[in-house]
């Protein structure tokens, strides 16, 4: 029997074991193995995200373009200077203050600029 551990372990020593191999080489093989999964997961991911976009704009968007215009109605009453969307620009988007709250806010717009 301790012929044959012996002859085991002249083959061993031949070839390469993790016992002889030195530290370099198990952290390179293991940064390979976690980039290698890492990337893997990355690919997935971009996959999964491409797949569920296509969905939603193919098959969601459509289904909801017929509620898209009563939005405003529904949502009106709740959220008073809701942005339009009908492409009009970002500054002209109406402000439903009364006069009162105008003035009070002149104040703070001359102490913001010098």
């Amino acid at each position: 029997m301790p012929d044959e551990q012996g002859e085991q372990a002249q083959i061993k020593k031949e070839g390469k074991t993790i016992y002889d191999a030195g530290y370099g080489s198990i952290i390179a093989k293991n940064f390979l193995a976690g980039f290698s999964r890492a990337l893997g997961t990355l690919v997935i991911y971009l996959m999964l995200s491409g797949l569920i976009y296509y969905l939603v704009i193919s098959i969601v968007l459509p289904q909801l373009k017929q509620y898209l215009p009563n939005l405003e109605l529904l949502l009106g009453p709740s959220l008073p200077g809701f942005p339009k969307t009908d492409g009009s620009p970002i500054d002209s988007i109406p402000l439903n203050l009364t006069p009162q709250q105008l003035e009070m806010l002149e104040p703070l717009q001359k102490q913001a600029t010098p």
